[in-house]
């Protein structure tokens, strides 16, 4: 099964260990799934955690940053969307587009 994580999830997971959000990403260091990633997606959990993640140590966050970078199944966000007023929240559409990628790719198989 391949899978996106949300920014918030992962800030979730990082900021409470026995939530919910801990548990997926405790299953994805179980290769219990695979992670879909693109470089926008890993570029805004850096950004979101290192920016907000006050509360969350280094020595947490950065090494399941990596993880996903080595672990992750990237695919090629080659289609850039503009679709929110503020620049910063069209970030997100790299997720929509992510998630519709891997769903062609899997109908398709290419």
């Amino acid at each position: 099964m391949k899978c996106v994580i949300d920014t918030n999830v992962l800030m979730a997971a990082l900021l409470n260990r026995t939530g919910a959000p801990a548990k997926i990403i405790e299953r994805f260091r179980n290769v219990e799934f695979e992670l879909a990633i693109s470089e926008p997606i890993v570029k805004e959990y850096r950004e979101v955690i290192l920016e907000f993640g006050n509360d969350i140590p280094d020595d947490e966050s950065i090494p399941l940053i990596e993880l996903i970078e080595a672990r992750g199944v990237k695919y090629e966000a080659t289609i850039i969307l503009s679709v929110c007023r503020d620049p910063g929240e069209n970030r997100n559409s790299s997720v929509f587009l992510l998630i519709k990628l891997f769903f062609l790719k899997e109908k398709f198989g290419q």
